[in-house]
């Protein structure tokens, strides 16, 4: 992976793409470009002056994710993918969670009563 690179983009690590929109793979730009027009994203970022960081809003997030951010992704998924289908989405069907373990421990925990673990230390690189 390198920043110049324009076929990559870094999802990893917890370090997201932080370059500006111009510099990302074109595949990405395009998906998203697409998104916007359908009015599921917005990314006109120019018109952000601050994002204010305080006590209320800088630590870890619900374990099952925010219940508002759950029924947004269901509602999306919803629109893009179900539509005219008898059942739909619902928050109590989307989990967001804090990093790839997590989120692999979830979905192994979900299957079946089972035994899990992972590498120590934690990243084997």
């Amino acid at each position: 992976f390198s920043p110049e690179s324009k076929e990559w983009a870094n999802l990893g690590q917890g370090s997201p793409e932080t370059t500006s929109f111009e510099d990302w793979p074109k595949n990405v730009r395009k998906a998203i470009s697409e998104l916007e027009e359908k009015g599921f994203v917005y990314t006109d970022v120019e018109k952000i002056e601050s994002i204010p960081v305080t006590e209320d809003n800088s630590h870890y997030g619900p374990v099952n994710g925010d219940w508002e951010l759950r029924c947004a992704v269901a509602n999306y998924y919803n629109q893009m993918f179900r539509k005219g289908q008898k059942s739909q989405y619902s928050g109590y069907n989307v989990a967001i969670v804090g990093g790839g373990r997590l989120a692999l421990t979830r979905l192994c925990s979900s299957m079946d009563a089972i035994n899990l673990g992972h590498f120590l230390p934690d990243y084997t690189a």
